[in-house]
């Protein structure tokens, strides 16, 4: 639980399959060095220090119920950060889960109903695949709360250029917007900015690709500038007043908020994706929130002989 919300998910050790297979299935690209660090990080250790974070469709709430029910927590804790991230004052409640008891069974047959969907540590799990692992450790809910994942940015045009040929409303404040549009600042104030066009394909009508396709032109960036932290930096949603403050510093000329992906897009695009595995969310997409803290469950690893 934490200020304003709470999540229910279990861990366990998930069997390592192809992504063809469709027992897991991705939504990101991977980046070899990344992939590269955690293979690195699991072959010197021998142990998975932190889980995947996977979405089910299967309904398991009712039977986490009856765990948390059932008795105390084997660990209680609310973690201290001292206020430096968004991970500070999570409080944290751990049971254990008989893996042949009844709540074990029950979690195993609905989890293996359906796919698992990664929400969150993609290069660990490729990294798992990669080295032969025959398990990961995971995290598995039923929902999660996504975060818009926003974004400053320097153009090579500067935005007071180009705002007159955008169809912009002023605002009174820099916020979260609605579906399909964005909420931009500059030193010229907030403004509204609603997707022109909204295609049917799963990628395209992500707000992320709408901003890329209708906004960057304007500013002179490409796809390619967007992991250069010369031109980029994003932040989450509860962020806002960082982005706002880099811009009137003068640090980066333009802060645009985006509403947040929901589970139902992050889905569409990983099941697209399984027939073309060019088929993936854009970078910076999504900011699943809060984390999960490392080193709650250690896993060792097993090994494909």
């Amino acid at each position: 639980t934490w200020t304003g919300g709470s999540r229910l998910g279990f861990f366990a050790a998930v069997e390592v399959s192809p992504y063809a297979e469709g027992n897991v299935i991705r939504h990101e690209k991977t980046f070899d060095e990344k992939v590269k660090g955690r293979l690195a990080v699991t072959r010197e250790t021998g142990y998975t220090l932190e889980p995947i974070f996977l979405l089910t469709k299967s309904p398991i709430g009712d039977t986490l119920n009856k765990v948390r029910e059932g008795g105390k927590p084997l660990y209680e804790f609310s973690s201290d950060f001292r206020g430096l991230n968004d991970l500070h004052g999570i409080h944290t409640r751990v049971w254990r889960v008989a893996e042949a008891g009844v709540e074990g069974e029950a979690l195993r047959a609905a989890v293996s109903a359906n796919p698992l969907y990664i929400a969150d540590g993609h290069h660990r799990y490729h990294a798992a695949l990669l080295g032969g692992q025959t398990h990961a450790m995971a995290y598995i809910v039923e929902d999660a709360r996504i975060l818009a994942y926003n974004r400053v940015i320097n153009g090579k045009v500067r935005f007071a250029d180009i705002k007159d040929k955008l169809d912009l409303v002023p605002v009174d404040a820099f916020a979260t917007p609605e579906h399909h549009a964005f909420c931009l600042y500059s030193k010229e104030g907030a403004f509204t900015l609603k997707a022109k066009s909204v295609p049917d394909d799963v990628v395209g009508r992500l707000d992320c690709s709408i901003l890329e396709r209708e906004l960057y032109p304007h500013l002179g960036v490409e796809h390619s500038m967007i992991l250069k932290k010369e031109h980029f930096d994003y932040y989450p949603e509860w962020d806002l007043a960082t982005m706002k403050q880099l811009v009137d510093e003068g640090e980066y000329d333009l802060a645009v908020a985006l509403h947040p992906v929901s589970i139902d897009e992050l889905i569409a695009v990983a099941d697209a994706g399984m027939g073309n595995p060019e088929i993936v969310m854009p970078e910076k997409s999504t900011f699943f929130a809060p984390k999960i803290l490392s080193g709650i469950v250690l896993y060792k690893h097993a090994y494909k002989a």
